[in-house]
């Protein structure tokens, strides 16, 4: 999944600088799980699986946030070098959220911050790991399903719309599978 949604984020955005990481997948996400840990998060089995939304709704907002800034520039070099930066500010952001949230966090929630982000066995479930792995195969699903429409985006904009491509509609697939696929790639990390 890694690999895949890094060369799916590179064909995208014809940069290979762009993956993931860079563009602030990762800290969104993990601003978004340590959201729930801090204040929003139940023990049991709930807690786990609100683990796992909150790091693909944070890897969303982050993409979408990061896209929206970029659309604004309008196309070309411009908009990749600002969706380049746009992510680096948001990962800096988001690692300051995740320190705030530290600092409010109970001993408890501190302890469960501090073993999600090194990585943990403590909540590993054969059904938590099938989740994962079924939610991961589908991503890379659909960017495996992506990598044509990526190649011909390869030739431009402008070109791959001649050639019949809707780009925002391949755009909003890759970036949705590269969250969902990142999200659940992070929990099971972290």
């Amino acid at each position: 999944m890694l690999a895949g949604s890094g060369a799916a984020m590179q064909g995208l955005f014809r940069n290979p600088l762009a993956d993931p990481t860079l563009l602030g997948l990762a800290s969104g996400a993990g601003l978004f799980v340590a959201v729930w840990i801090v204040l929003f998060q139940d023990s049991g089995a709930g807690s786990l699986y609100g683990q796992f939304a909150a790091g693909f709704l944070g890897a969303l907002c982050v993409c979408l946030i990061v896209f929206g800034l970029a659309k604004r520039q309008g196309g070309g070099s411009a908009a990749v070098m600002t969706l380049l930066l746009a992510g680096l500010a948001i990962n800096t952001l988001a690692g300051a959220g995740g320190g705030v949230l530290a600092f409010i966090a109970s001993d408890e929630q501190l302890r469960q911050l501090s073993l999600w982000g090194m990585g943990t066995l403590t909540n590993a479930l054969w059904r938590t790991t099938a989740l994962a792995l079924v939610l991961i195969a589908v991503a890379l699903w659909l960017l495996m399903h992506s990598a044509r429409e990526l190649d011909l985006l390869q030739l431009g904009e402008a070109t791959a719309h001649a050639a019949g491509l809707d780009a925002a509609r391949l755009k909003r697939r890759v970036v949705i599978a590269t969250s969902l696929g990142w999200a659940f790639v992070w929990r099971s990390l972290g």
